[in-house]
């Protein structure tokens, strides 16, 4: 936390705890004054009129300090950009950056040791634990954007590294972890935006403990949306690295399965249900197609009867037809 988050915070509860005695004393001289002039009213009718009283006289005063609240919100905002965006590297800059490392050596996210310059850092790197390094030349940078390089491997560790600013943008970059997610800012204070520049486990481990102070396990995960509306979502171990004008990134683990327990009973009870009725749907379809072939079955039979019956019906006609034919002649 800056001094001057801490002054504001300060300023803030001695005009809390002023406005709360204000209020009491308030309260009491309407309480006082109505019981004062208004004797001979029973005591419910005096309570009723000092309620109406404080109740309009806080409608009116809400009013008020609501306007009063958005304009020091206001004034607070702007006095912390002024500190951050300007006064700050101002300060910076006219002490010839005396104040501030170039070079920041991380192990475990925490930053355990810092040199002035990169030179310093070269006499004594070989004796140094470190999982990154981090390194921003305030001397010729922009003040507003402090460009920074992560540095992670070790074979480039003599070489002072060449500053390349990378053209990718972020719309949305958060990082999840316990279920809870965080936004990331790759460009306050420091700008990480450089070519060549890797973001692993190491870097995520620093900004949580840093920006959060949260300690960060190896079990989380990192969604993003660049300028051109690309999107992706990697799961830890990964890694993310820029170009000039795109991202490289790639990951080897994949999103954890959803496992049933004993908690999970109702989506147990679902399960069972659709399957019952799928079942169940199936016996119904196998019952109407045996009713079906029934059907035809003994439609087919009584067509095949009803037509032996007319051929068996007309043979006997004709047979008595001849018959009495026959004794005609006769």
């Amino acid at each position: 936390m800056t001094i001057l988050n801490e002054v504001t915070d300060l300023i803030t509860n001695i005009f809390k705890g002023m406005f709360d005695i204000m209020y009491m004393i308030y309260d009491i001289s309407i309480f006082s004054t109505v019981f004062i002039t208004l004797p001979y009213n029973t005591n419910a009718e005096k309570n009723q009129i000092h309620n109406d009283i404080i109740s309009t006289t806080n409608t009116f005063c809400k009013d008020i300090v609501f306007d009063i609240g958005w304009k020091y919100c206001e004034l607070i905002t702007f006095t912390n950009t002024f500190y951050k965006k300007s006064m700050v590297p101002k300060f910076h800059e006219l002490t010839d950056y005396a104040y501030r490392n170039d070079v920041l050596l991380i192990k475990d996210g925490i930053e355990n040791v810092s040199f002035k310059n990169w030179n310093d850092l070269h006499d004594s790197i070989e004796e140094l634990d470190y999982d990154l390094i981090m390194y921003t030349d305030y001397s010729l940078n922009d003040d507003k954007k402090n460009y920074t390089m992560i540095i992670d491997d070790r074979s480039i560790r003599m070489k002072q590294p060449d500053e390349k600013p990378s053209s990718v943008n972020f719309i949305v970059f958060q990082l999840t972890t316990n279920d809870t997610k965080y936004d990331i800012s790759l460009k306050e204070p420091k700008n990480f935006l450089l070519q060549n520049n890797v973001l692993k486990y190491p870097f995520f481990k620093w900004y949580m403990k840093t920006v959060y102070n949260i300690e960060l396990s190896e079990e989380f995960s990192v969604n993003y949306m660049t300028q051109d509306m690309s999107i992706a979502e990697l799961h830890s171990p990964f890694f993310i690295k820029f170009s000039e004008d795109s991202i490289t990134c790639f990951s080897s683990a994949k999103p954890t399965p959803i496992i049933l327990s004993r908690s999970d009973s109702e989506v147990e009870t679902y399960i069972d249900s659709e399957v019952e009725t799928y079942i169940d749907s199936e016996v119904e379809t196998e019952t109407d197609i045996d009713s079906e072939v029934e059907t035809d079955i003994d439609s087919n039979i009584d067509k095949e009867f009803e037509v032996s019956l007319n051929s068996i019906f007309d043979d006997s006609l004709m047979n008595n037809i001849n018959n009495c034919e026959k004794l005609k002649a006769q």
